[in-house]
């Protein structure tokens, strides 16, 4: 079993989808992903409610919108790490070679205050704090910084 990604020295922010890869040499049937915010002494489960198996599309290389906290634990650390280990044989398990950071959740700040988060399929949505959806680059707009300028051009007209 070896992580193969995040292994360390990225910087990732709440609310953030990151991809959590690995590789396994040995015949598994399923795993489990744990993080730890605190250089490996406390490992807390990713996918507590589903393990990842051998036929999932995600297997090894499963998408994870990293939340604030786990069981009550915040994750905004400079010392994390992710583990893997296959879940009947639990000595096959490989952890983040060095620590990687999650810092708090980016904002863009603007006239319209806006809150970045990822989708699950891995694309951007724009909320504003009120948590209306912020529509998606369209016509004129070929990204999401000249959507917002023209978003905001149009607010101060």
């Amino acid at each position: 079993m070896t992580v193969l990604s995040p292994n360390g020295g990225e910087t990732w922010h709440v609310g953030e989808t990151i991809r959590i890869r690995w590789r396994m040499d040995v015949a598994g049937q399923a795993v489990l992903l744990y993080i730890s915010p605190n250089d490996g002494e406390d490992w807390y489960v990713i996918n507590a409610d589903r393990s990842v198996f051998t036929a999932d599309t995600n297997w090894a290389d499963y998408g994870w919108t990293i939340p604030a906290a786990i069981n009550s634990v915040s994750l905004v650390a400079t010392t994390c790490r992710v583990r893997v280990s296959e879940y009947l044989q639990t000595t096959v398990t490989d952890a983040s070679d060095s620590a990687f950071t999650i810092e708090a959740a980016a904002t863009v700040r603007a006239s319209a205050p806006l809150r970045r988060r990822a989708e699950p399929a891995g694309g951007q949505v724009l909320f504003d704090l009120s948590g209306r959806q912020v529509p998606p680059p369209a016509g004129r707009a070929r990204s999401w910084t000249s959507h917002l300028r023209l978003l905001l051009r149009q607010a101060h007209e």
